[in-house]
C-alpha cells in the first residue's frame, strides 16, 4: 500500500513525552521515520513530481493539542513554501506569504 499523505508514528512503548523513551527506543522511533521519508521521497508521485519535502514532526499527546495521549512522530509531506500547522490535532499545509 503506498504512503500518500500525513503519516503519524507511534513508538512501540506509549509515553505521553518524547523524553521518557530510552535512547533505544529513540534510534528504533527515528530510524523507521527515516525510512518512511526515504519512501515517501522516492515513490510517492505528488512528493517526487511536485519536488515536496517531507517534514518530521515530534507531538507530545495531549500537552500538544492532540486527542491521544502519548507522543507521536508525524511525517508531513509539503512544497517549499509552505508551512505545517495542526488543526484540531492534525496537520495541515498552509502558503507562506
Amino acid at each position: 500500500m503506498p504512503i500518500t499523505y500525513n503519516t503519524m508514528m507511534l513508538p512501540k512503548r506509549s509515553v505521553k513525552k518524547i523524553s521518557e523513551l530510552n535512547e533505544n527506543e529513540m534510534i528504533d522511533l527515528f530510524l523507521f521515520a527515516q525510512k518512511i521519508a526515504q519512501i515517501m521521497e522516492k515513490d510517492v508521485d505528488p512528493i517526487k513530481n511536485e519536488g515536496k519535502l517531507v517534514e518530521i514532526i515530534v507531538r507530545d499527546g495531549s500537552g500538544a493539542g492532540d486527542e491521544q495521549e502519548s507522543t507521536c512522530v508525524w511525517l508531513v509531506p509539503r512544497k517549499r513554501g509552505e508551512r505545517i500547522i495542526f488543526d484540531e490535532g492534525k496537520p495541515k499545509t498552509i502558503k507562506l506569504d
